[in-house]
């Protein structure tokens, strides 16, 4: 008598609430701003969105540490570090705190390229990774339009999506979470191919 061993859950499937979480905490860190002017001054405080970026930026070579031999892709590199450029210059110039939205929005793509690479690959996973990250983008800016004190503006839109993008190059670059050989993981047991926007059915493959 044989029994099958459990299949192990995806582990990116936990990541689609943290994703939500953190939305919901960029959008909170207004209040996390006015704090920071009160504490260093205007000047000093203007600085920690690019501070938020370098050490997000840092953070790469512990991500890549013991993943194996990688293969960067030095265009998406140089097109990821383009779009940050862009990113912090696009932003309104009159509100510098606006700037950390390149960090979050940077992080934000990671965190939905792991959750999506259980089941999609290739260049459709760099593709979803920067549309997901837009529609939490402009999903964001609509939370602060509710805000009976904050307003929503097309150009935040904009900056959130070019960060995004600016993520999911960069993954892609240097090869993180590159997901299976086909872009999108066929459904073990019905054989159709599953899309990234339909959840993760539980148990039937592996991480």
């Amino acid at each position: 008598m044989t029994t099958e061993s459990p299949r192990a859950t995806p582990a990116g499937r936990f990541l689609y609430p943290a994703a939500a979480l953190l939305v919901v905490l960029y959008v909170n860190t207004f209040e996390i701003w006015g704090a920071l002017v009160g504490a260093l001054g205007g000047e000093r405080a203007a600085l920690v969105p690019y501070g938020a970026l370098l050490a997000a930026l840092g953070c790469v070579p512990w991500l890549v540490r013991g993943r194996g031999p990688v293969r960067p892709r030095p265009a998406a590199v140089a097109a990821a570090a383009a779009l940050i450029a862009a990113g912090l210059l696009i932003t309104d110039p009159a509100f510098p705190a606006k700037r950390i939205h390149v960090p979050q929005y940077l992080l934000l793509a990671l965190v939905l390229r792991r959750a999506l690479s259980d089941h999609v690959g290739g260049t459709a996973l760099t593709g979803t990774a920067m549309l997901f990250t837009l529609l939490f983008g402009i999903h964001d800016e609509m939370l602060q339009g509710l805000h009976p004190h904050r307003t929503y503006g097309l150009r935040d839109m904009a900056v959130n999506g070019v960060s995004g993008a600016a993520g999911a190059l960069l993954a892609s670059g240097i090869g993180l979470w590159t997901g299976p050989a086909v872009p999108f993981r066929p459904d073990r047991r019905t054989g159709r191919r599953r899309r990234p926007w339909q959840a993760p059915s539980c148990s039937w493959c592996s991480s």
